[in-house]
């Protein structure tokens, strides 16, 4: 089970706070755009399905220290203290870790930025069968990334990892 407060320890990218909504571009992502940990990808009769445990919020810079000190009371508001600050600027919001269950489409993107644990390269795809296969694997530990999910009327059309250097 994850803390009731996760870092998420990736670089800056310029002081936005979203509610759940955000990746290395504000801009370019949609309501319908959320942030969460994937326990579990399977079939369940015949749909493909995810158990996802979604984040309320994400924050970057000067907002994420903000959003860190408001979810932890023994930080004071102008806390200078490393525990009171987001490493490297970035911090994910998840105080609740229920997870959902959701639909995925069998038209859906899932796109890679780590399978090879040595160097980054985004955007690689894989399938929903191999996808569930590396949340499996306790030596990589996905389980324990953050991920970008697209959802649109209540079913996944894009899983996305968050790159964690």
């Amino acid at each position: 089970m994850l803390s009731l407060s996760a870092c998420v320890n990736i670089p800056s990218n310029g002081g936005t706070a979203t509610q759940g909504i955000n990746s290395s571009s504000t801009s370019s992502r949609s309501q319908n755009q959320k942030i969460g940990y994937i326990h579990r990808a399977y079939d369940q009769n015949g749909k493909h399905m995810v158990d996802i445990d979604l984040a309320e919020g994400f924050f970057t810079d000067q907002d994420a220290g903000n959003a860190i000190r408001e979810d932890n009371p023994d930080c004071a508001k102008d806390s200078l203290d490393a525990t009171c600050q987001p490493p490297q600027g970035w911090y994910l919001r998840n105080k609740d870790t229920a997870a959902s269950t959701l639909p995925v489409s069998d038209q859906a993107q899932i796109l890679m930025e780590t399978l090879d644990p040595y160097k980054q390269q985004p955007g690689t795809k894989i399938s929903f069968e191999d996808f569930g296969k590396l949340l499996d694997n306790s030596q990589r530990n996905f389980k324990n990334i953050p991920f970008w999910v697209t959802i649109s009327n209540g079913t996944v059309l894009e899983i996305r990892e968050q790159f964690i250097p």
